[in-house]
C-alpha cells in the first residue's frame, strides 16, 4: 500500500501531508497523480471545505525525486510533464482554498507546489529556495506562471535564475510566504484550524 500521501480530516478541512521523509518530502510522479486524485475528490466533495498542504517529518519537500527522473524519449518527457502540469491546473482550479504549511524546506518542485496554493502558511524556521538550476533543469510545475503572480517578473527572475535561498522572514517581505507562525506551533493544524473559520 502506497502511503506517500497521507490524508486526515479535520472538521470540514482536509488535510493532505507529503509523507516520504527518507527523501526530504521529494515528490515522484506517483506521488503526484496521488496529489491530483486526492484534490480531485476533496474538490468534489460537499463536506470538505478547504485543503491544507503540508509535510511530515519537519519538511514540506525539498524538491522532485531526481532517482525517478530517468526520460527515455521526448514523448514520454512531454508526458511526464503533462500529468505534473495536471496536477498545478488542479491546484490552480479548485473551487475550494488550499492552503500550504510549509516546516523545513521548500525547495524546486517544493517551491512550485507552495506557489500553486491560495495561502502559505510558513514556520519562522523554513526555507525556500528555486534550486532547479543545481540539478541543471528549468523550474517546473508551474512555477514560471505563478511566481511572478505573486512577486512580480523581475524578483521571479532573479528567485529562479540564481537559485538564491531564503529564510522564512524573507520569503515574507519578498511576497512567498503570507502569513509567519513560530516553530513547533503545529503549523498543519493552525492552518487547517484557520482555513475552516467562519
Amino acid at each position: 500500500m502506497d502511503n506517500s500521501l497521507l490524508k486526515e480530516m479535520r472538521g470540514r478541512t482536509l488535510i493532505l501531508s507529503i509523507n516520504v521523509p527518507e527523501r526530504h518530502n521529494s515528490v515522484s510522479p506517483a506521488l503526484r497523480g496521488l496529489l491530483y486524485e486526492a484534490l480531485v475528490q476533496a474538490d468534489e466533495d460537499p463536506q470538505v471545505r478547504s485543503v491544507v498542504l503540508t509535510g511530515v517529518g519537519g519538511v514540506f519537500c525539498a524538491g522532485g525525486d531526481i532517482t525517478d527522473m530517468s526520460i527515455s524519449d521526448l514523448s514520454s518527457g512531454r508526458a511526464r510533464m503533462r500529468r505534473s502540469h495536471r496536477l498545478i491546473r488542479q491546484m490552480l482550479c479548485m473551487g475550494k482554498p488550499v492552503i500550504c504549511a510549509v516546516e523545513g524546506w521548500a525547495a524546486g518542485a517544493g517551491l512550485s507546489l507552495a506557489m500553486a496554493c491560495d495561502s502559505v502558511v510558513s514556520s519562522d524556521c523554513a526555507r525556500f529556495a528555486a534550486s532547479f538550476g543545481q540539478v541543471g533543469l528549468m523550474a517546473d510545475m508551474g512555477l514560471l506562471f505563478t511566481l511572478p503572480q505573486r512577486v512580480g517578473i523581475g524578483r521571479a527572475k532573479q528567485i529562479i535564475f540564481y537559485g538564491e535561498k531564503w529564510n522564512a522572514v524573507d520569503a515574507e517581505r519578498l511576497g512567498l510566504v503570507d502569513q509567519l507562525v513560530a516553530e513547533g506551533s503545529g503549523i498543519g493544524s493552525r492552518a487547517g484550524s484557520r482555513s475552516s473559520a467562519g
